[in-house]
């Protein structure tokens, strides 16, 4: 028994029967209906998390401990949550630039079919882009593209020797698990925030830093979109980008929504 509910009838059905009985808010215990929404969100990651690590096991031979899977849907419960629930936002976080002798490498990625599509962009003080980097990688979960923009984003920092820099990105999950260093990664994203931590700790005169508000980065985003079009990736010379993707980051640009 689980929340009240039998499982045996469920021990010879096919994965259709579980999904069409626990997506339905009716066959909820009348106590939980009034929360179907959250119900369905935590019974959402669940079975995310199960399926994909049967996959893991059966494609590539790996193993997981449970209690890892069970810290890492408990861990991205409450990002969802808030994304389901939303909230009323008072004010919207502009991009600013770094202070004066610092650069500033934002990291995006955008999620197109089955493909992750990142974006790093490098700019000075002056708001000047320095450099452009793209990168297309096999999947289709948002949090192991944005660790992949982020690991991308501090492989740039490494160029710049004796240079402070400022690497940001609006993926508080991500944040979180790069700057604590007592939380277990999620597995999905262990290597990469792995090879991010290294970076902290060899590297003392760069920072992570992400922003709880939501970051109005409009370059770092539509470079991730962009990459999606581009036949070449890797560093892209900074005079190919669209002069009004360079600019959309001012001022008189502000207001709009992103896509």
């Amino acid at each position: 028994m689980v929340g009240g509910l039998s499982l045996k009838v469920f021990a010879s059905s096919p994965i259709q029967c579980w999904l069409k009985f626990f997506l339905s808010f009716q066959n909820l215990p009348r106590k939980y209906q009034q929360f179907g929404n959250l119900v369905m969100l935590g019974i959402a990651i669940t079975i995310d998390t199960i399926w994909t690590t049967r996959n893991k096991q059966v494609r590539e031979g790996k193993s997981f401990e449970i209690f890892d899977l069970i810290r890492s849907v408990q861990r991205r419960y409450p990002a969802h949550q808030a994304a389901w629930v939303g909230k009323e936002m008072t004010c919207l976080i502009c991009w600013q630039p770094p202070t004066e002798g610092m650069l500033k490498i934002n990291f995006d990625v955008a999620v197109r079919e089955n493909w992750l599509c990142a974006g790093v962009v490098c700019r000075n003080h002056h708001g000047e882009v320095l450099r452009v980097r793209t990168q297309k990688f096999r999947g289709r979960d948002p949090l192991k593209g944005e660790a992949l923009a982020a690991r991308i984003a501090f492989a740039l920092a490494e160029e710049f020797v004796d240079t402070d820099i400022l690497i940001e990105g609006d993926s508080l999950l991500l944040v979180e698990q790069v700057e604590n260093l007592h939380l277990q990664a999620d597995w999905m994203i262990e290597a990469e925030v792995s090879t991010m931590r290294s970076f902290l700790r060899t590297h003392l005169a760069g920072r992570f830093a992400g922003l709880l508000e939501i970051v109005i980065n409009y370059l770092g985003h539509n470079i991730a979109q962009l990459a999606w079009n581009l036949v070449i990736h890797g560093d892209i010379d900074v005079d190919l980008i669209p002069q009004d993707f360079v600019n959309c980051d001012a001022p008189a640009s502000y207001g709009r929504e992103l896509s």
